[in-house]
């Protein structure tokens, strides 16, 4: 289990935000890591949505070559690190950054302010032969953005700051809507909520980023407010299936949060289901 401690309480600095890998089977810390200073801004960054990409994932393998892409949404980057060298860098620029026309978000009616940039992550999968990509979007954007891993993996392209490998990043497309958390499928299906309308949307990464291409498999306006969390695993037969984790955000902002209402859901359906339009 990868976890991510900000090194806040109450929004004091503590301590250094750091990554801590625990052993599930023995309940241990296995891995620590603590961000050096430059990778995180003190009192303003709040890291979200880990995503790691393992290649030599359990059991066969130890999960150290590994790349952890962490989003700082309040900091507007992102820090890339890399397990196997316990070495990190950070990435901000323009792709990373609000976009002041989407800092109004909106879900069920209820609007409230707000200014975050990159939020989340997805990766092209392995064994499609495509050269691979992280995706990555801003809260508060309707810009999809991905950019090659083998760029965005070594560190000699991280030392220019804001102008650092602009030129490799890929801007395909934009939604005119804010999306969540992402998550991607084997067949590379790019999942990711929108808030407006409330459900989740598909898009094949083959095809351009284009709103013909991005599909409605979802829609519920009540058990699919601000997805926040979102995953696609494998179960015990095999199957990919997608968990959400919903938590109606804008409740939190306006003050409007109803404890005696369902204010968070985790859900599950069947990949295969969600694409073809079947019952979950």
């Amino acid at each position: 289990m990868w976890i991510l401690d900000s090194g806040e309480i109450e929004f004091k600095q503590h301590c250094a935000p750091q990554l801590v890998v625990l052993d599930i089977g023995t309940s241990k810390v296995v891995h620590r890591y603590r961000f050096p200073k430059g990778m995180f801004k003190p009192t303003i960054s709040r890291f979200v949505t880990p995503y790691v990409d393992i290649a030599d994932p359990a059991p066969k393998g130890a999960c150290q070559e590994a790349f952890v892409y962490m989003a700082d949404p309040t900091g507007t980057g992102f820090v890339v690190y890399d397990v196997q060298h316990e070495s990190s860098w950070r990435v901000e620029n323009k792709y990373t950054y609000p976009d002041p026309d989407f800092g109004t978000h909106t879900i069920a009616g209820e609007s409230f302010e707000l200014l975050d940039g990159t939020f989340g992550f997805a990766v092209t999968p392995r064994g499609l032969g495509l050269r691979r990509m992280l995706y990555l979007h801003s809260l508060s954007n309707d810009a999809q953005v991905a950019i090659p891993l083998d760029i965005v993996n070594d560190p000699t392209y991280w030392k220019s700051g804001i102008n650092s490998a602009l030129e490799h990043f890929v801007l395909l497309g934009k939604r005119g809507i804010q999306c969540a958390a992402p998550a991607m499928t084997a067949q590379g299906m790019f999942l990711c909520g929108h808030l407006e309308p409330i459900g989740l949307f598909g898009w094949d990464i083959r095809t351009p980023y284009t709103h013909q291409n991005r599909l409605l498999l979802a829609e519920n306006p009540t058990t699919l407010q601000f997805i926040s969390g979102l995953k696609v695993i494998r179960n015990l037969k095999g199957k990919e299936e997608v968990w959400m984790l919903s938590n109606r955000l804008q409740k939190g902002f306006s003050g409007t949060m109803n404890y005696d209402e369902i204010n968070y859901r985790i859900a599950k359906c069947g990949v295969e289901e969600l694409v073809f339009g079947r019952p979950c």
